[in-house]
């Protein structure tokens, strides 16, 4: 098979060969290169680059590692996850946000409020409806 026609029962033709052959011309042109010095200090700066992000999720995942080991010692733990669809990871977060102060709320219905998840009751004058909120995302 030719590079210039394309192989059976494909719609169009890639050039795949040729546009590599046209890319590594333009990056070994003599233009596109930086004396010696700045193309090694380029380098090394794109490796570090290319490094932060398996950095990033081995913090991630050690922070996981530690969340699984420590939040099923809390207090409250059995309490948040008897929640229906929360986890270690997610009632960890839970907690965090909401706190574990006690005399925060009055009751659970003023957690309930405050997560918002609270039904909302609009009354006005003979009317009153009941609805639930809607959170909207941009």
């Amino acid at each position: 098979m030719s590079a210039g026609r394309a192989p059976p029962g494909c719609d169009r033709w890639r050039g795949i060969a040729v546009e590599a052959d046209r890319l590594r011309e333009v990056f070994t042109a003599k233009w596109a290169h930086r004396p010696l010095l700045a193309e090694g200090a380029i380098g090394r700066q794109v490796l570090v680059l290319l490094i932060q992000p398996e950095v990033a999720c081995a913090a991630a995942d050690d922070l996981a590692q530690a969340v699984e080991e420590a939040f099923p010692q809390h207090l409250d733990a059995e309490g948040v996850l008897s929640s229906p669809g929360l986890g270690v990871q997610l009632g960890a977060r839970v907690l965090a946000e909401v706190g574990d102060d006690h005399g925060c709320f009055a009751d659970a219905c003023g957690l309930k409020a405050h997560a918002g998840l609270s039904a909302i009751t609009c009354a006005s004058g003979i009317r009153t409806s009941i609805t639930r909120r809607r959170i909207e995302y941009d």
